[in-house]
């Protein structure tokens, strides 16, 4: 059981019912910065004072039977250091039932959960950019079917946004067929990039011309679209 507990991945303590720890993993040293690895037999409180009051709370209860549990909770060390934590606390049972102590399952989730946050601001900014340029902007998977798109895009076409997330590059693609359009997206998908020019359709049936930019990135291919008709119409 000490080999067991000790090379699991999972940070795992096993108390007896005076607090005192009987069996503990590496991990859970290595997740709470334990500096002294021999604590077999040490005071769970002797080894982390500052232990806020709702895990003893937990402990307690636990040699009463009850198990608990938390998602993303904060455990603030008396240096000042703040880890967010999943955790659960459930008793265990000797040969003839009664409680013999009780079994602390945790997970250090901080850095997990910093990652998660910048992924989330790294999302909120690309959603930014893309709706804030004056060119229409597409996504589409590898038949062709929106995926996203922006309001420019929307404005240039006259349809809705909804709308637009229910067709695809063969509906407002005015010269290509659906042969010629299936290429193309290979084409993309091969080389990773292609700059072409076509005509798209308004919904009212009208056509304008546009100069597309198309990317392939992570099984989508990523269209700007810009209207250059007036453009032509200089030449």
């Amino acid at each position: 059981m000490s080999y067991i507990i000790e090379h699991s991945r999972s940070a795992i303590a096993v108390h007896d019912r005076n607090l005192r720890y009987i069996y503990v993993s590496k991990k859970y040293l290595t997740d709470y910065n334990v500096v002294e690895k021999d604590i077999i037999g040490k005071h769970h409180y002797d080894v982390f004072p500052d232990l806020p009051q709702k895990w003893r709370d937990a402990h307690k209860k636990a040699l009463e039977g009850e198990i608990s549990s938390a998602e993303d909770d904060i455990f603030e060390r008396a240096d000042g250091s703040t880890e967010l934590t999943r955790w659960e606390c459930r008793p265990w049972y000797e040969q003839d039932e009664s409680i013999g102590g009780f079994v602390v399952y945790t997970e250090v989730i901080t850095e997990r959960n910093f990652a998660e946050i910048a992924i989330r601001k790294s999302e909120e900014k690309y959603r930014a950019i893309i709706q804030a340029t004056r060119d229409g902007f597409w996504s589409v998977d590898k038949n062709g079917k929106c995926i996203d798109v922006n309001a420019s895009y929307s404005r240039m076409v006259g349809y809705s946004i909804e709308e637009l997330l229910k067709l695809g590059i063969r509906d407002v693609d005015a010269l290509e067929d659906d042969q010629m359009i299936a290429k193309r997206i290979e084409k993309v998908r091969q080389s990773g990039f292609d700059n072409f020019s076509t005509r798209h359709k308004r919904k009212d049936g009208s056509v304008f011309d546009v100069e597309v930019s198309a990317y392939f990135l992570e099984n989508e291919i990523i269209c700007f679209c810009r209207d250059v008709t007036e453009m032509k119409r200089a030449m």
